[in-house]
Formats: C-alpha cells, structure tokens, sequence
C-alpha cells in the first residue's frame, strides 16, 4: 500500500485547469495550464467567424474540462478601449451565456510578448501567425497565474 502525503492531496484537491483565449478577428489562440503549476501551454488556434469561432470555444471548454475561461481583453496602454475591446467583450457575453465560467482579463501587450518569447526561442513568427496567437493566449495565462487571479476561485 502506498502512502500519500496530505500535502499533495490538498495541492490536488485545490488545483484548477484553466482555458485561455486571445480573440481575434482572423484567429483565436488557445492556451491550457493548471493552477497546481502555474505555467500555460499554447494549445491550438482556431480560425473561424465569430460565432463559430465562440461555439468551438465552447466545446472546447467542455471537452477539456475547463474550470474557468480566462478571455484577452485588449485595451490600449492608457486604459481606453477600441473596436478589440468591444469585440472582446461581446466574445464574453456570448461564452457567459453558454455557460463558460468567463474571467475577462487585460492583454495588453501580449502579442508583443509571444513575438519576444519566439524570437529569443529562434522561432520565425513572421509566417505563423496562429503560432503568435497560440503563444499570445499562453502569454495571457500565465500572467493571470502569476497575478494570482485565481486564489478567490479556489476551495
């Protein structure tokens, strides 16, 4: 018989996998990470319409087993909104009302983020696109993980 140690059973117990999304016009990133690690992982991209593009989301958060969706909220670097902001915020009343547990979270500068982060790793993003928003979504993520966003959500 094999022994467990409480710390670990309470990590487990506490632990949240968490989606995240970069929307976009064109595409739409895909990360997925757990709390337990704190780190994300580009997942996929998927390039459709807009609603779509919300109903594959859905499945997707379904199928993965998502806890909570945390979806990019693009704002300018003085607060103010534009066109992506509203775009955004009609993607997370759309997911709301299938039922995603939504969490908006601001995304500025990510793109630029995931474009550094492929060029130190060597990787030509000019060309793949989805790749930029597969990493801009896991670049979302993982700054909501170490703002520590989720510690209200968890038991």
């Amino acid at each position: 018989m094999y022994a467990v140690s409480t710390k670990m059973t309470m990590e487990y117990q506490t632990n949240l996998h968490i989606m995240a999304v970069d929307p976009g016009t064109k595409r739409w990133g895909v990360a997925v990470g757990d709390t337990a690690i704190g780190t994300a992982r580009p997942f996929l991209t998927i390039e459709r319409d807009f609603d779509s593009a919300i109903l594959e989301i859905v499945k997707l958060y379904k199928k993965e087993r998502a806890d909570y969706l945390v979806l990019g909220r693009p704002v300018h670097m003085d607060g103010s909104s534009d066109d992506m902001t509203f775009y955004a915020d009609r993607a997370f009343a759309a997911l709301q009302a299938a039922g995603v547990k939504v969490i908006a979270y601001d995304e500025r500068l990510t793109s630029f983020a995931a474009e550094e982060i492929m060029k130190r790793a060597g990787i030509k993003y000019t060309r793949d696109k989805a790749l930029v928003d597969r990493v801009a979504a896991a670049v979302i993520l993982e700054s909501a993980f170490n703002d520590k966003i989720f510690d209200q959500y968890l038991p």
